[in-house]
């Protein structure tokens, strides 16, 4: 049985997903990430680097969330991004 702790960060990351697809649509979010620039992608979308990554991940553009960090060629978002993988997978 889930805790209410862990049904609250289940409704979290769902209420996440919304807002991510409706700030960032699909199809849309392909065409601006299609050269894997996800400092451009999060500018056009007016997001933190950190989303837009997380937005890549779940639509299947990379496969896992620290491919961007190597992409961004950013020391401070390869650390944010660890720390996002680690949270989001730690429950």
């Amino acid at each position: 049985m889930l805790s209410d702790k862990d049904t609250d960060v289940t409704e979290e990351r769902n209420i996440n997903k919304i807002v991510s697809a409706f700030l960032m649509p699909e199809g849309k979010f392909k065409n601006i990430f299609k050269n894997h620039d996800i400092n451009k992608t999060a500018r056009y979308f007016n997001t933190s680097p950190e989303a837009a990554a997380i937005r890549a991940q779940e639509i299947g553009l990379i496969n896992n969330i620290n491919e961007v960090a190597i992409l961004s060629n950013s020391g401070s978002l390869k650390k944010a991004l660890v720390e996002i993988h680690t949270i989001m997978h730690s429950h």
